[in-house]
């Protein structure tokens, strides 16, 4: 408009001088319109993209909730959490945790070996997209527990060129600590398992241990008594 306003309308037209007074403040005037408008709709635009990205971390995050809430082992926990990485962020997904990976048969690299070994040493993010052993081709996330590092993650992207977004970022971290608490439950679930059987053959022990006495408890009494006769009065008894 400022343009086409000036070349057009204001005299002398077909050229981009101006004559009259009036007509510069009334192009102008479109100039201070566009930039208020331009700067207004660009801050709309990131709005809109800053509500699009949090409504996909939290659709994320709910659907990956519902899970790991029905997940009741370590193994159903990395199943669930590496179709819900790969699905949120459409990238390749490796999870480790106490030894056990998923999938079982992901084929890795020496460095990508190397950069999850040092994530779950340090406790940071390494590999893809890092300043640790960037030359991986995977980026790779600790879980985090309250008794130190749980495992690590590892996401390997499409395009390995890609440069990693904001949003995608803190949509795996959002994740990633998501599954290292459901990692924690199944865990604690495991121990609680285990002290309920231990405290159950302690009683069952108990319990025998209590039978055995009592039914040996009469047969030792007379056994006692024979041994003490014996002793006694050994040489005034028979041999049999």
């Amino acid at each position: 408009s400022f343009l086409a306003y000036n070349f057009f309308f204001i005299e002398p037209r077909f050229t981009f001088n101006i004559s009259a007074r009036q007509g510069v403040t009334t192009v102008f005037l479109f100039l201070i319109a566009a930039l208020v408008a331009g700067r207004l709709a660009s801050r709309l635009r990131m709005q809109v993209v800053a509500l699009r990205a949090a409504n996909t971390q939290a659709t994320a995050l709910q659907a990956l909730g519902r899970e790991l809430a029905v997940a009741a082992d370590l193994g159903q926990v990395l199943a669930a959490g590496r179709k819900a990485l790969a699905r949120a962020l459409s990238a390749e997904a490796w999870l480790r945790v106490q030894g056990r990976e998923e999938p079982a048969d992901a084929e890795l690299a020496d460095l990508d070996r190397a950069a999850a070994d040092w994530a779950q040493q340090h406790g940071q993010a390494t590999g893809r997209h890092t300043d640790t052993l960037a030359g991986a081709g995977r980026w790779f996330l600790p879980l985090q527990g309250d008794r130190g590092t749980l495992g690590v993650i590892g996401l390997r992207f499409g395009d390995a060129s890609a440069r990693l977004l904001p949003e995608q970022r803190r949509l795996a971290e959002a994740m990633a600590e998501d599954i290292a608490q459901a990692v924690v439950r199944t865990r604690l679930v495991a121990e609680l398992e285990d002290a309920r059987v231990s405290g159950e053959t302690e009683r069952l022990r108990s319990a025998l241990l209590s039978s055995v006495s009592h039914d040996l408890r009469s047969p030792l009494a007379s056994m006692i008594g024979s041994a003490s006769s014996l002793a006694s009065y050994w040489n005034a008894m028979g041999e049999d």
